[in-house]
């Protein structure tokens, strides 16, 4: 009876066990967030052009970079984006266009109760001849105060307040791979901020073999701007890439770690690469890795 009472203890204290590790799996891994963005926008020429900067689209690839859920039913938080856009000038055809701006906040909402609120603003001036609402979204002006505005940091920094830097980080990454969505410079500067190295560092080594040719070029020329020499060894294979951009971000960014590892890669670049202006990176990535290992 005491053996057998010694097994019935023990296996209550294993299930309890099981029971408890089961418990603590399941608060480490919660189900992912769901998020229902909404946007409102005003024109103050009366219609909106037929492309405009598509912001429905843009929030949906940070979010669903950090890992969350865009829904439009049963959602836990709701963010809602307001964007006045302002032409500085007609819209109209055979008119010159002499500007835009767009200003606007960036609401968090879970429930009833806004919880977070961020602002952005930008203002692009320049001058385009005949512009009209029929141009494609690259070429219209209210596009260029968007890239010119803050509009992308904040939408990240509102994730980073309710999901973590890391998630921030994730969806950084993610936009790597949208050409047209995120402007090269917006992601390029964040992704190389120092504070945010130990949170992207592996995301971008995994992005080096990306299908996407957007996300392993610009994952490269990240890598060389955060010089850490670990991401030699998974940059090389870049030097092979079918696409040019890709190798040419990915010889400057040796050029830029310094890694002697590295010196007979680049130059089998140099001396076999067909594209000029690549072997032209090559060479001087050579030059670079020499003079950072005398």
């Amino acid at each position: 009876m005491r053996r057998l009472g010694t097994s019935v203890l023990l296996l209550v204290l294993l299930n309890q066990h099981v029971l408890h590790v089961s418990a603590s799996s399941l608060v480490q891994n919660p189900p992912p967030a769901k998020v229902r963005i909404v946007i409102e926008e005003k024109w103050n020429a009366g219609e909106q052009p037929q492309h405009p900067p598509d912001l429905q689209t843009i929030a949906a690839i940070f979010f669903e970079g950090a890992g969350v859920q865009v829904a439009e039913n049963n959602s836990d938080i709701v963010v809602c984006i307001f964007a006045r856009w302002t032409a500085e000038s007609a819209m109209y055809a055979g008119r010159q266009f002499s500007g835009a701006a767009v200003r606007g906040r960036i609401d968090t909402v879970i429930g009833s109760r806004t919880i977070a609120t961020k602002k952005f603003e930008g203002r692009w001036s320049g001058s385009v001849s005949n512009w009209t609402p029929f141009l494609t979204g690259a070429d219209s002006p209210f596009e260029l105060a968007l890239d010119r505005s803050d509009f992308y940091d904040q939408l990240a920094v509102s994730i980073k307040e309710r999901f973590g830097r890391q998630a921030m980080a994730n969806a950084w990454v993610r936009t790597l791979g949208y050409m047209s969505e995120v402007p090269v410079e917006a992601k390029v500067k964040a992704l190389s901020e120092p504070r945010l190295k130990i949170d992207v560092f592996e995301s971008l080594l995994t992005a080096l073999t990306d299908s996407n040719h957007y996300t392993r070029q610009f994952a490269a020329r990240v890598l060389g701007k955060i010089g850490d020499a670990r991401a030699s060894e998974p940059l090389k294979p870049l030097l092979l890439d079918q696409d040019v951009d890709v190798r040419r971000d990915a010889v400057s960014a040796l050029g830029e770690l310094g890694d002697a590892s590295t010196l007979s890669v680049i130059k089998a670049l140099a001396d076999g690469e067909a594209d000029e202006h690549t072997k032209r990176l090559a060479v001087d990535a050579l030059a670079k890795v020499r003079q950072k290992i005398r």
